[in-house]
């Protein structure tokens, strides 16, 4: 089970006689620098913004539109006290939605997860300014998509009405990034079976996902028809030595006893006989092209007629061109 770690307890030195002091962090902040100072009597609209926190976390339960059961049943405080989770779901708001939200009744405000928020969409950077905070594109630093405020009696980063236009409904998870990235964790397995993988507890950690709407690419690119290879050319040589294929193997790693590193073959296209070559250098190919032709010109009594390779270096040089010219044989 994963451990949402965040420290509560009383704090002395708050503005309120009722203020409690969270902190959300993986381990134990210091005393001298409180990470969240909130309020008991802070309000469902405020949204404070904490570093350590895994997931956004809402305190009241009305405030879900959908609200799913989640492996993830406790919240444990630094001194290792459990709140309990009812479950992850969806809230609305006037210009977009959060998703994946963890529903945690017994916290004193809302919490907004710097994590959550910077691995939202394509990413963000999140600056944390004297008089606010601000969200930029990853991409490009220049676009602000949303700024916070600075609470000074509280010592507080927060957000609140969330239906101004000032905030761009980027700041959201519209597409449900949580569920696309566990269906393609696993394999593009689809969104019914991730359910019944969370509903039966087969996966530790793994959250509620919801089915998607959209279309996942990568499952629609497995799917497409895919055409075959034409098993045979439109053309093949019809007499011996009308066509043929030659190709020089590229360096081996492991030396021959006879300090061979290549082998050139002949391929006749019309009887498919081949002939292999051993070389030590590359600049023999046209030597044994000399000897390859000498003897299956007297071996069949053909000539060739055509040769055809990569065009490598090998082939395309000015000896072997000329040769092949004066000789009749097309490259």
């Amino acid at each position: 089970m994963k451990k949402h770690n965040i420290h509560l307890e009383h704090s002395s030195t708050s503005t309120s006689s009722s203020g409690i002091t969270l902190f959300a962090c993986g381990c134990q902040a210091s005393p001298s620098g409180y990470a969240l100072n909130v309020s008991s009597s802070s309000l469902s609209h405020e949204w404070p913004i904490g570093f350590g926190c895994s997931y956004h976390m809402a305190k009241n339960k009305a405030m879900f539109s959908s609200l799913n059961d989640c492996n993830t049943k406790n919240i444990y405080v630094g001194n290792d006290r459990s709140l309990s989770v009812l479950g992850t779901g969806t809230i609305h708001l006037d210009n977009g939605q959060f998703n994946d939200v963890l529903c945690v009744p017994t916290l004193s405000c809302n919490l907004l997860s710097v994590y959550q928020i910077t691995h939202s969409g394509e990413g963000k950077i999140i600056e944390f300014l004297p008089h606010g905070i601000v969200i930029k594109d990853l991409r490009d630093p220049r676009q602000i998509l949303a700024i916070g405020i600075v609470d000074d009696s509280t010592r507080l980063y927060k957000f609140n009405n969330f239906g101004s236009s000032t905030l761009s409904s980027i700041f959201f998870a519209q597409n449900d990034e949580v569920s696309k990235l566990w269906h393609e964790r696993f394999g593009h397995l689809n969104y019914r079976s991730l359910q019944n993988l969370c509903k039966e507890n087969m996966v530790i950690g793994l959250p509620m996902v919801s089915c998607r709407d959209g279309v996942c690419s990568g499952c629609v690119l497995e799917k497409h028809h895919r055409d075959g290879f034409e098993k045979c050319t439109s053309w093949h040589a019809l007499t011996p030595l009308q066509l043929v294929h030659s190709d020089l193997c590229d360096p081996l790693r492991v030396v021959s006893f006879s300090s061979y590193k290549y082998f050139l073959t002949f391929i006749d296209d019309f009887s498919r006989c081949t002939w292999v070559y051993f070389l030590k250098l590359k600049s023999e190919v046209f030597n044994i092209f000399l000897a390859f032709k000498a003897f299956i010109d007297k071996k069949s009594g053909h000539q060739i007629l055509k040769l055809r390779s990569d065009n490598g270096g090998e082939y395309v040089n000015n000896k072997f061109i000329n040769f092949c010219t004066e000789h009749g044989i097309q490259m």
